[in-house]
């Protein structure tokens, strides 16, 4: 990730409004976070009557997303900066009558009411809850294409404004907590244009913590450790990964595996090894990830990131990229030469004494139908595999398969999110505690 998405917790901004003097940064902050929702306000509006802005509207959406989130933290900290003029007339733009949207309890006006109102929510957040509910209602939209979703959260991000469960005061509520809020907000809500029932809500404040988490380093490997360590069962399956012998384990595939995507604060291999250092250094971890990788991509660099480092036991995970068809009639790789190379990816690891799991792929929800279809026949194919060179296996599409999508995938609806990892890094600690 950019270094410059990394921006101070929201107490940085706990400065106070002096009477009559210059606006203080958190004053400045709730400025901007309040034009932010007016102009998503506008903006949505005029996307579900099907026309464009026009006049000041368009003007302000204009401004609003040539800020730069640099010139943002500047502005926000001093009232100066390279952007100020920008800003100051987005504001004063958004101030004026005619943008003005109707007082009625739309999804972001909903939240603000209920955060308002939560006990949980710091004295801190409340002024700042208008630019939450921005991005909040915007990510309600499933439809918007990917990079008008996160955009704001930059944002808000670099104005101190609460995007995370930890910003908002809320980083020790349930999911029962949670739920109970999203329920509140979806009673409150009118009709929208988009899903807005209790578990939409639920969702897009879940979503917000993921992307908001990782974008601000709030979380890493180690938080989501703690998350597994602290499930039910792992008391009795720790003595168990104590006892394994030293071992190096890899990890083969695409930006699932990968460690650099925004979908998670860390990823399955990664949580893996923060359990590992906790309960038995000896197990060591390699991260044969690359975001956009497919097998074949994968199979032309095993020998460096994989067999160079001697695994004793190598999980490997492909298919998403091979199965995509991007705009063409076919898919990347064939299932036919996915087999092929899932094969020599076996053969080359198995010749060098490594175990090796092969992971069936998921179908994401991004994916159209006839995708689908073709990465069905490349699990196919691995079964094939397999069957074929003793290779072990762990259906991770079936695991998947058990719960809901959107609890299992980021805004994107193609990578794993926090859940769907600490799901995984669950089952693969299971197995090789199993030893199988």
């Amino acid at each position: 990730m950019r270094s410059k998405w990394f921006v101070p917790g929201i107490l940085a901004l706990a400065m106070v409004a002096c009477g009559g003097g210059e606006l203080q940064p958190r004053s400045r902050a709730q400025d901007l976070g309040q034009a932010t929702l007016k102009v998503m306000r506008l903006e949505m509006k005029a996307s579900a009557e099907g026309r464009a802005l026009e006049g000041e509207a368009l003007l302000a959406d204009s401004l609003l997303k040539r800020l730069d989130d640099g010139c943002v933290r500047i502005w926000v900290d001093s009232g100066s900066g390279d952007c100020t003029a920008e800003i100051d007339s987005l504001i004063e733009l958004t101030d004026r009558s005619e943008l003005q949207t109707p007082d009625s309890l739309d999804a972001a006006a909903a939240a603000v009411e209920v955060l308002r109102d939560a006990p949980e929510v710091t004295d801190m957040a409340r002024p700042l809850l208008e630019g939450y509910a921005a991005t909040l209602m915007l990510n309600m939209d499933e439809s918007r294409e990917i990079a008008s979703r996160l955009r704001p959260i930059e944002l808000m991000l670099s104005a101190g404004i609460p995007v995370t469960y930890r910003d908002l005061g809320l980083a020790g509520a349930d999911t029962l907590r949670l739920m109970e809020l999203a329920g509140k907000m979806s009673e409150l809500c009118g009709a929208q244009p988009f899903g807005a029932t209790a578990f939409d809500f639920f969702i897009a404040m879940r979503r917000l913590d993921d992307v908001g988490s990782r974008f601000g380093r709030q979380k890493d490997a180690g938080d989501l450790a703690a998350q597994v360590m602290a499930q039910p069962g792992f008391d009795s399956l720790r003595p168990k990964l104590a006892a394994l012998p030293a071992a190096t384990v890899a990890f083969f595939g695409d930006s699932q595996t990968d460690n650099r995507h925004w979908s998670s604060p860390a990823h399955y291999p990664n949580v893996i090894q923060a359990v590992c250092d906790s309960v038995n250094p000896a197990l060591k971890v390699v991260n044969a990830g690359i975001g956009g990788d497919d097998s074949r991509e994968g199979l032309a660099r095993i020998q460096s990131d994989v067999i160079d480092k001697a695994p004793n036991v190598c999980f490997v995970l492909f298919g998403g990229n091979d199965a995509m068809f991007w705009g063409r009639d076919h898919s990347t790789v064939s299932p036919e030469q996915y087999r092929q190379n899932i094969a020599e990816i076996t053969t080359r690891l198995k010749a060098i004494g490594c175990r090796v799991v092969l992971l069936t792929y998921p179908t994401i929800p991004y994916m159209q139908p006839p995708e689908a279809a073709v990465l069905a026949q490349m699990n196919q194919g691995l079964a094939a595999v397999r069957d074929s060179l003793g290779a072990e296996w762990l259906d991770t599409a079936a695991l998947f398969a058990q719960h809901e999508p959107r609890r299992m995938y980021a805004p994107d609806m193609i990578h794993f999110c926090p859940e769907a990892h600490l799901l995984l890094a669950r089952r693969i600690l299971d197995y090789l505690a199993e030893g199988k």
